[in-house]
């Protein structure tokens, strides 16, 4: 497995791998109660912290709200990772982990130069994998580099689950809340927008991000304005 040098910079923890500076969800959490105690953070909520089936695969979400603003991050849940690796042994809980990262780090806590945490990267790097068999009555014990398996989450179910979090898509049944979401891509786009234009774009989705963090930034606005 590849290691990482330790170094700080503007004040944040960071570990170098492949040149980049990558910050452990500890670190972020560390800021998180730094800021909270000197009061540049007033409010810090958690909404959820669950798993989801989206396409088959299970992705943890965890949402928060910190100063009133709505942040969301998650992580698949690697049921497939092999067995002695730490997806293997504790698949949900690396993907908590993972998980909380990203919604730290979108809410811009210990951001240097990527969302993702050392942590989440460190669950795609190669480990070793020992591989053992009989032959002559004693085993061979061979080690070998395995890829460890990548996520792969729908982006178009993630943004849907985003704009439920945030009641940018409402309905209490799925024939509703088809409905809204159809609408709000209408209203986003000015044009009929499918799931698969949705899929192939990250132009799109990008501009579909965009429109919810928007929207929860004015809903947040209007709140603490009463």
């Amino acid at each position: 497995m590849a290691t990482a040098n330790t170094r700080v910079v503007n004040g944040v923890n960071t570990r170098l791998l492949h040149n980049k500076d990558y910050v452990e969800v500890n670190e972020r959490v560390r800021i998180l109660h730094a800021l909270r105690k000197s009061g540049e953070i007033k409010e810090f909520e958690m909404l959820k912290s669950e798993p989801f089936e989206i396409a088959g695969r299970l992705v943890w979400i965890v949402s928060a709200k910190v100063d009133g603003m709505l942040y969301i991050g998650n992580a698949e849940v690697k049921l497939d990772a092999p067995k002695n690796s730490p997806d293997g042994t504790n698949p949900f809980e690396c993907a908590e982990t993972s998980a909380f990262g990203r919604m730290l780090a979108f809410a811009g806590l210990g951001t240097v130069e990527s969302i993702a945490s050392y942590d989440e990267v460190m669950r795609g790097q190669p480990f070793t994998a020992v591989i053992e068999e009989p032959k002559n009555g004693n085993k061979v014990v061979e080690a070998r580099q395995i890829e460890a398996p990548q996520p792969k989450v729908n982006p178009v179910a993630v943004l849907m689950l985003q704009a439920r979090e945030a009641n940018f898509v409402v309905g209490n049944t799925k024939e509703e809340r088809i409905k809204s979401w159809n609408d709000r891509l209408r209203a986003v786009f000015q044009r009929d927008i499918t799931d698969q234009d949705l899929y192939e774009s990250e132009a799109l989705q990008g501009t579909l991000r965009d429109a919810i963090e928007r929207y929860v930034a004015r809903n947040a606005a209007a709140t603490s304005g009463k």
